[in-house]
């Protein structure tokens, strides 16, 4: 359980098992889902939505060249 307000980057989310369980343990929280196969993003983003999260964004990248700046993220 994240507390509210904080940056937290999910990497290799598939297709959002974990991503519901994330952000519904963590309602305040500002989550990044990412996954390198854009099937297994919207799969995902089916499922946050299905759960009627809104504290998840989606985004296609690849953990080891990640698109963000340091300190971006309160956790991982």
């Amino acid at each position: 359980v994240y507390p509210a307000g904080s940056r937290v980057l999910e990497a290799g989310c598939g297709v959002g098992a974990q991503t519901v369980t994330l952000a519904r343990q963590s309602p305040g929280a500002r989550i990044t889902a990412i996954d390198r196969a854009a099937e297994s993003l919207a799969e995902a983003a089916r499922a946050v939505t299905a759960a009627g999260l809104t504290n998840v964004t989606f985004q296609r990248a690849d953990l080891f060249d990640l698109p963000y700046e340091p300190g971006a993220f309160d956790a991982a």
